[in-house]
Formats: C-alpha cells, structure tokens, sequence
C-alpha cells in the first residue's frame, strides 16, 4: 500500500515478489488492484489518474519492466 501524497505526483509498486510467487505457483495471479485505504471515510478523498490518451505526455502511465537474468 502507499499514500496519494502531494498532487501530481507519480506513485510506483514493486511486484517482484508476487510475480516470482506466480512463477512458483505460491500465489494465484489474480491482478492487483488500486484501490483507496479510506473507502469507508466519511470524508471524500479524490484521486485521479491520467490515461495514455493524456495531453500532456509526461502525465501518462508508465510500465517499466526490469528482467533480471537468473
């Protein structure tokens, strides 16, 4: 899990070990989800995530993959 933070800002995951837990069949690959820690707050929280279509090219996702040969 990880915080929103401050506007604009990029958040990234590490996946490694639930990707090598899919390699060795410890974990069920069922995706991940984003999803908010607060969701039953009486406070609305709002985040918004840019899209590949986004005007402004530095705003779009990325995926970023780095193999390490075993």
């Amino acid at each position: 899990t990880t915080s929103v933070g401050s506007p604009d800002g990029f958040k990234e995951w590490s996946v490694t070990a639930d990707v090598q837990a899919f390699v060795n069949g410890t974990l069920v690959n069922f995706g991940w989800q984003i999803g908010d820690q607060e969701e039953d707050s009486p406070t609305n929280y709002n985040t918004t995530y840019a899209t590949k279509e986004n005007g402004t090219t530095a705003r779009r996702p990325q995926l970023m993959v780095t193999y390490v040969p075993p």
